[in-house]
């Protein structure tokens, strides 16, 4: 097998921060359909996700996330408060982090950006579209690792 072959064969451990049921479903179907070997962890709140990250950074768990996509709008924290503690992390800094959300507007894009954001996403309108997500996601990830 080629080195070209074995990274597109790497298994991915992606996060997944979407309040929406419907949306993390759909995310995952794609990742699914993809072919890519993953891991997925879901939270459903900004919340959870951080405190996840903290455990983690205490730990310092080897098996840390390829990619973190996170929810525009989640009902309980604004995706700066995430993405700050991400990015001042010294475990979780380089992650590549990709805000996700139904918005196309230039001023949430925007936003993102500012808030140090790595990729911005709009999600699809229609269920077979979601899985140009997920090729954003693997593109992330092969920018950042080189995959």
């Amino acid at each position: 097998m080629t080195s070209a072959e074995q990274d597109s064969k790497r298994h991915l451990h992606i996060i997944l921060v979407e309040d929406n049921p419907g949306d993390a479903y759909l995310f995952e179907e794609a990742l699914q359909q993809s072919g890519r070997r993953t891991t997925l962890i879901t939270f459903e709140s900004g919340q959870k996700a951080i405190d996840y990250f903290k455990a983690v950074e205490k730990k310092l768990d080897p098996e840390l996330p390829d990619v973190i996509v996170l929810d525009f709008h989640l009902p309980d924290l604004e995706p700066e408060e995430i993405l700050r503690v991400l990015k001042d992390s010294p475990v979780f800094q380089k992650i590549p982090t990709i805000v996700m959300s139904s918005s196309d507007n230039p001023s949430d894009i925007d936003r993102a950006y500012a808030w140090s954001a790595d990729s911005y996403v709009v999600k699809p309108a229609f269920v077979t579209e979601f899985s140009r997500v997920v090729t954003a996601v693997e593109d992330a990830c092969h920018r950042a690792l080189g995959i």
